[in-house]
């Protein structure tokens, strides 16, 4: 099916909701708990919201029973250590994470039967005679406690729907599938239903809501399992399930948001400001919403955003009627300024938001065409404290479709929208990273390539270059020699390596021996080239290219008017002060992103007068004859430390990272100090690096790059 437009609804966060468990306010004053005898056999414990909940913790592949989180009461003791069958017991424990077996199997047997099952033991599934198994025959204990696959299904064909399974761990209510029929699921003690708890029979052959399951509490999403369902769409148009895989049938159909800068799309963000969540969450998830904001706009698409909140009350932050709801920045601006309000005890619900959002979409009015697919309501609990219940009522269900998830921290919810977003659309977007930090290190640098020149005479040299345009990497004139051969030179770049050169293209005015008759052994004026491969790039989001200066793209990067000159533009990425910069270390094939200044204010003479402490440099006339215009210095110890560019860096790109994009604005050229001969020693405050300035050779990367569509201004 196809959707003319798409509306995206997301609830963040719901770290703890009136509901199953309720929150004292912070500030009220409550007798504290003792911590003696609340330990746990084989795994630890910590305190969450100033010690008004504790969580057990244990190691991998084991969970905390009989709870996961314990209450401190007003009185001053924790709640009791409860099974899911009321029994009580005295001390918590570690115990291994297992599966569950099937509570009932329809119209065929399975085995081996058994009512646990430890962790890679598999389930098989058969169907008697007359029935056709759906979904998976067999079926594997992941760590998790969950199984892989889909729910077996065994049906003759003969009901107006497809029988609708008995997914592993729940009971099934009603074995009629005419239309309008309907089944109800239920779960054991101490699981919670996730999914529709009734499902009816449609008149298209469908069954309403979706797929239920039942999850215990120590249960998480993975960032990659969110992805994987996370079946929706920004997009003006959306693709919905393609035909029926035969297969498997059950299989959601994994689609990502496709940002497609042409598109039209409205996005509602809701925040639980309520005292259930804490200050500190709260905060974390306006930050995490902004990424996201960010991120989208990065990728030249305006949405018209909706940021509404909810205590005691859902009040509208931002409308879609606002006329500066597509500027990003503004719905950032007004985002940030959302206070926490910190009721006592008032979550408030966002039910009423959502209805005002459905009445706004002219869904379910009309019972012929209600535009339920019109509206998705995607919710994500975070943290131990989610209130599962509360979260599943909140989310859409619809069948195929999977809409509430549960992970644990901020950092898996900002790895999923890094992983949920498609680029099929925007590959040609300049500047674009993958840039999502992980156990700190960045993913990839995509424009980010490596230059090796092979001479028979010398071995082989090594430099950096960026990507430039399907067929350009631009880099510095010094890292070859005049007698370098095309084909003597291979780049390396997104994964694939020794990529012929068709020719390298040098600056007319660059002549690293100009000056030897002075006394200036290297001369590093234009010292820029470019290289030409035989063969184009095909970009992907593993390689794509970075934003040269003075463009149409790095003004629409830069999200400014595309009536903006290159002096303006000049002036926005290199005012007259120090400017954050970065550029690229290789550490044994880790790339990582060093932060450096650019000294272009008050810094800069004396940034450029310690040129004068180069070897060979030491008895120049003047600074001129060694630092021209066409150079942009970093490095030294003021503002702060500046990490120094090694031998190896020489052409890589210096970057300004703004709005989410990254656009070079110079090229490594040399250096006063090789700090890297030293790596222990603390680099001397006279170690600066020099670049050229890409805004100073313009009208010759015009010239050879005039066929590669990059609009220069």
């Amino acid at each position: 099916m196809k959707k003319t437009s798409c509306s995206w609804f997301c609830v963040l966060p719901l770290f703890l909701s009136t509901g199953v468990i309720s929150a004292p306010s912070e500030s009220s004053t409550t007798q504290p708990c003792p911590l003696e005898g609340v330990e746990i056999s084989g795994g630890s414990f910590q305190l969450l919201k100033n010690g008004q909940f504790l969580e057990y913790v244990c190691p991998s592949g084991y969970y905390p029973y009989p709870v996961k989180i314990r209450q401190c009461k007003p009185w001053g003791s924790w709640s009791t250590l409860q099974t899911p069958n009321k029994k009580i017991v005295k001390k918590a424990e570690c115990k291994v994470i297992q599966c569950p077996g099937p509570e009932d199997f329809e119209n065929g047997d399975f085995w081996p039967r058994k009512h646990i099952y430890n962790i890679s033991e598999q389930i098989f599934f058969h169907c008697y005679d007359g029935y056709t198994l759906h979904g998976s025959a067999n079926r594997i204990c992941q760590p998790s406690g969950r199984w892989d696959g889909f729910t077996a299904i065994c049906d003759d064909g003969a009901g107006h729907c497809r029988d609708p399974g008995i997914p592993i761990g729940t009971r099934k209510a009603g074995r009629q599938y005419r239309m309008e029929d309907s089944v109800t699921y239920h779960c054991g003690q101490g699981l919670t239903l996730q999914g529709s708890q009734k499902r009816t029979c449609m008149e298209d052959g469908s069954w309403s809501g979706t797929e239920p399951s039942c999850q215990d509490s120590f249960m998480y999403d993975t960032s990659e399992e969110v992805f994987a369902a996370f079946i929706s769409s920004l997009t003006e148009t959306i693709e919905g399930a393609d035909a029926e895989n035969e297969h498997n049938p059950g299989e959601q159909h994994k689609r990502k948001i496709v940002l497609d800068p042409s598109g039209s799309m409205n996005m509602y963000l809701v925040l639980d400001a309520s005292d259930s969540i804490g200050k500190n969450n709260f905060t974390g998830a306006k930050k995490c919403f902004a990424s996201l904001i960010e991120k989208v706009a990065s990728y030249g698409v305006n949405p018209r955003y909706a940021v509404v909140t909810y205590a005691t009350e859902a009040k509208a932050v931002v409308k879609l009627s606002d006329d500066q709801s597509s500027d990003a920045d503004w719905v950032t601006q007004q985002l940030e300024k959302i206070k926490y309000t910190g009721n006592y005890n008032m979550g408030g619900n966002p039910v009423a938001a959502i209805e005002q959002i459905r009445e706004f979409l002219d869904i379910g009015k009309n019972r012929k065409n209600p535009r339920e697919n019109y509206l998705d309501v995607y919710v994500f609990g975070i943290g131990p404290l989610v209130d599962q219940e509360k979260i599943n009522d909140l989310a859409s269900k619809k069948d195929g479709e999977r809409h509430v998830f549960k992970v644990k921290d901020m950092e898996d919810l900002e790895h999923v929208f890094s992983l949920m977003i498609d680029e099929s659309n925007t590959l040609g977007l300049c500047g674009i990273a993958w840039g999502h930090q992980k156990g700190g290190k960045y993913e990839r640098q995509p424009w980010h390539v490596a230059i090796n020149v092979i001479r028979p005479s010398a071995g082989k040299e090594t430099c950096k270059g960026a990507v430039v345009s399907e067929y350009f990497v631009l880099t510095a004139a010094h890292c070859f020699n005049v007698d370098d051969q095309a084909h003597s030179i291979k780049v390396d770049a997104g994964g694939i390596q020794n990529r012929q050169v068709d020719a390298v293209y040098f600056h007319p005015n660059y002549d690293i021996n100009k000056k030897k008759a002075e006394g200036i052994p290297e001369f590093y004026d234009y010292d820029i080239a470019l290289v030409k491969l035989k063969k184009k790039f095909i970009f992907s989001k593993d390689l794509r290219p970075i934003c040269l200066p003075c463009t149409e793209a790095t003004n629409r990067a830069l999200r400014l008017p595309l009536s903006t000159t290159c002096e303006q533009q000049e002036k926005e990425l290199l005012p007259e002060k120090n400017v954050k910069a970065l550029f690229v270390f290789e550490d044994k094939n880790n790339m990582l992103q060093k932060e450096v200044y650019i000294k272009n204010g008050e810094m800069k003479a004396s940034c450029e007068g310690d040129a004068r402490k180069a070897q060979g440099y030491e008895k120049i006339k003047q600074l001129s004859d060694v630092v021209t215009p066409r150079f942009l210095c970093t490095g030294g110890n003021q503002p702060y430390a500046d990490p120094n560019t090694c031998k190896g860096d020489s052409g890589g790109p210096l970057i300004i990272h703004k709005k989410s994009r990254f656009i070079q604005v110079g090229v490594i050229s040399w250096g006063v100090e090789d700090v890297c001969k030293h790596p222990n020693r603390i680099p001397p405050p006279h170690a600066r690096d020099f670049h050229i300035n890409l805004f100073r050779v313009l009208p010759w990367l015009q010239e050879k790059l005039k066929d590669e569509d990059l609009g220069f201004l």
